[in-house]
């Protein structure tokens, strides 16, 4: 087939038919599925983990004042902490700082005892969810 050209104000009309292709692919009537590719491809029984360790994370405290919440994240953001924040318990009046998660629960008592060394905090570590 060849192409369409359109040059200025001579135009022809596109075809619309569609030329037939053979792809040389014999189809058979008969065609059947090996049902063994199942046994070929299974999954191993073993090697998958379906436990997961718990991980943790420091509660540093908890605040009702959106700036003072703020101020304590920016502060330990700027300390180099992974901080991030939450309702607390459903409340949305308060907002629990936090800083984590850990896999090591060693890992978040050690953020801990930093954490009693600054600014007065009194931080204690919890499970993650």
């Amino acid at each position: 087939m060849d192409p369409v050209e359109y040059d200025s104000g001579n135009q022809r009309e596109f075809p619309d038919e569609i030329p037939e292709v053979s792809l040389n692919i014999p189809l058979e009537e008969n065609l059947s599925i090996n049902r063994d590719i199942d046994q070929k491809f299974s999954m191993p029984n073993q090697g998958f983990r379906t436990n997961f360790d718990q991980a943790w994370t420091v509660k540093v405290d908890t605040y009702s004042d959106l700036i003072e919440l703020e101020t304590a994240l920016k502060n330990l953001k700027n300390l180099g902490y992974k901080v991030y924040s939450r309702y607390e318990n459903d409340n949305k009046d308060e907002y629990g700082l936090f800083i984590g998660p850990t896999l090591e629960k060693e890992d978040s008592f050690n953020v801990v005892d930093e954490l009693k060394n600054i600014n007065g905090y009194n931080p204690e570590v919890q499970k993650y969810d």
